[in-house]
């Protein structure tokens, strides 16, 4: 189950590392895909993306950015999506 608490987290120095991490994490998800991975490993990507993704948009938030509405119910969506256990994926 994943049912870590959002502290988990990976935190960054700058608001490019975070970017940065996000790309890797997501080019890692793809060649995993493309690879025929494990379904754990797959979803174990996804996590990790969606957490990344969650902590640049909280970093650019923090920072003074402007965000479009919708983007509050995205950021929620991905908390629930960490909070979740895994087999929500099946």
């Amino acid at each position: 189950m994943n049912t870590r608490p959002l502290s988990h987290l990976e935190t960054y120095d700058s608001a490019a590392a975070a970017a940065q991490a996000l790309d890797q994490g997501m080019q890692a998800l793809v060649a995993a895909e493309r690879s025929g991975a494990s379904e754990g490993e797959v979803i174990r990507l996804c996590d990790e993306v969606i957490a990344r993704r969650l902590r640049v948009q909280l970093i650019r938030l923090r920072s003074g950015w402007s965000a479009p509405p919708q983007l509050a119910a995205q950021l929620a969506r991905d908390r629930l999506l960490l909070e979740e256990p895994a087999n929500l994926y099946n």
